[in-house]
């Protein structure tokens, strides 16, 4: 899988097979992504899935399918508008996007992908809770690696995940996206719960937020995790080397 490096937003890319992937998100700007899909030589993308509706996480789909065959397009949101900018590129893509649900089915083999969040009967959260979060689950010669990605997804719905979810703390993942750039809101309580080897923040370089906050790091730290972040690497790749994560920039 890699990061790529759009700034203070997402755009997260998993391989599928020679070519293709799934992408989830595409940062504020077209050119960015295109640009890291140019160097991971993605010609196809299986599935474009955009956690939620603000702009740092589907302003760049423009750049998404340039060029490139898509052949779905999939979001997560609390409002009932689409922005121009996903309609245009399901128009150039000849695709209806498709709102996620508990029946969406996102079929790309080799990798497994299941939606944990929202969940059917979930209170009703404003636009960062209404994140997708995903399991992806990609085959390895040595084991399948789990990716937990999260979106913006905040403390309270965190938990609301982690009470319904089965299974979720006990079985861990591999890699997390630390949710929502490493802002304080996005809470530790994943972060603990799931124990990953390995966790990726993506962030634009002295960004006005202050992301990721001290408290995320220090989590981080206390708990040994390794951590990756677009803002210190630029765009990079996790690559399974043996039994190990290595993480790799993208030049």
């Amino acid at each position: 899988m890699a990061l790529c490096d759009v700034g203070q937003g997402d755009g997260i890319v998993v391989r599928t097979t020679p070519g293709h992937a799934m992408v989830v998100d595409t940062g504020p700007e077209p050119e960015a992504m295109d640009r890291c899909l140019d160097r991971l030589q993605v010609d196809v993308i299986d599935a474009l899935v955009i956690t939620h509706l603000h702009d740092d996480h589907y302003g760049g789909v423009g750049g998404v399918i340039r060029d490139r065959a898509v052949s779905a397009i999939y979001y997560s949101s609390g409002e009932e508008r689409l922005p121009s900018e996903v309609t245009a590129a399901a128009a150039a893509a000849g695709v209806e996007a498709e709102k996620l649900s508990s029946t969406t089915v996102i079929d790309l083999p080799p990798i497994t992908v299941e939606l944990l969040w929202p969940r059917p009967g979930a209170p009703t959260f404003e636009e960062n809770n209404a994140s997708a979060v995903l399991e992806v689950v990609v085959p390895t010669p040595d084991r399948p690696v789990t990716l937990l990605l999260t979106g913006d997804l905040e403390e309270d719905a965190a938990d609301a995940l982690l009470s319904s979810a089965t299974g979720l703390s006990d079985r861990g993942v591999d890699v997390l996206k630390v949710a929502h750039h490493g802002a304080r809101n996005g809470g530790s309580s994943l972060i603990e719960a799931v124990d990953p080897g390995l966790a990726l923040i993506s962030v634009g370089e002295d960004n006005d937020y202050g992301h990721p906050h001290p408290a995320i790091l220090e989590t981080l730290a206390r708990a040994g995790i390794a951590t990756a972040r677009t803002d210190e690497l630029g765009s990079f790749t996790v690559e399974v080397v043996g039994s190990t994560l290595e993480v790799r920039e993208l030049r």
